[in-house]
């Protein structure tokens, strides 16, 4: 019984130390780097000198439709096509625009959903613009300018015609401000008035407000006497 137990007792001893080696033989990591080297792939981030993308016709992706029916649609749904695209130096008035243009008609599919269940389809031309030669100009054209403005091309802007309105407004620069957009002078508050006044506008401020008398037959009968009482004078 004595060299039985003893002898369980080794055997667990050599099991329980070959089952601990095993472990730290597997699991143990003397340095982590040397596995991050190997799994891990390092990849070198070249430096690019950048290039100014110059304003010029480019591939651009471009929305066909909307389509002309009802519950339809257009097969493909983009194109890619000439635009112009690009950049204009650092000023901020200018954008790449076409100078030069052509229609380019596409063939394409238009699919009609009819009912849940019913669908047809059908050849369609859809014609795109597409841009031929580009140039920076002004985003701002002679033709965006409303009324009291005029275009200054140098500027590329719309300026106020009504000069002598605006030196006047800017004279009173506490209770009023310039709209250059309007070409109007505007109260920088609009009060609220007391009842019997209105807020004039031209002032800035609140006014009595003016009663108007109605006369039976629309007569003042008071300027009348006072007309007449001059006349007998002459």
């Amino acid at each position: 019984m004595f060299n039985t137990s003893m002898l369980f007792i080794l055997l667990f001893s050599f099991v329980l130390k070959c089952f601990n080696g095993l472990t730290l033989t597997n699991f143990t990591i003397e340095d982590p780097s040397i596995l991050l080297s190997k799994n891990v792939k390092r990849e070198t981030i070249d430096v690019v000198q950048a290039v100014a993308a110059k304003c010029m016709p480019e591939k651009q992706v471009v929305k066909l439709g909307p389509p002309p029916e009802l519950n339809s649609f257009y097969w493909p749904s983009c194109i890619r096509i000439e635009r112009c695209g690009g950049c204009c130096t650092q000023n901020e008035l200018l954008s790449c625009q076409p100078i030069e243009k052509v229609i380019i008609n596409f063939q394409v599919d238009l699919g009609i959903h009819h009912t849940r269940d019913h669908y047809s389809q059908k050849k369609v031309i859809v014609p795109v613009e597409k841009h031929i030669r580009c140039k920076c100009d002004c985003r701002i054209k002679k033709e965006d300018c409303p009324r009291l403005q005029e275009y200054k091309k140098e500027s590329c802007a719309c300026v106020c015609t009504n000069r002598d309105e605006k030196a006047k407004c800017e004279d009173d620069p506490r209770n009023k401000t310039w709209d250059p957009h309007t070409c109007t002078c505007n109260c920088l508050e609009e009060k609220e008035c007391q009842s019997g006044s209105i807020f004039n506008k031209h002032s800035c401020s609140c006014e009595a407000q003016r009663t108007r008398i109605r006369y039976p037959g629309g007569r003042n009968p008071f300027l009348e006497s006072t007309l007449d009482h001059r006349q007998i004078i002459t």
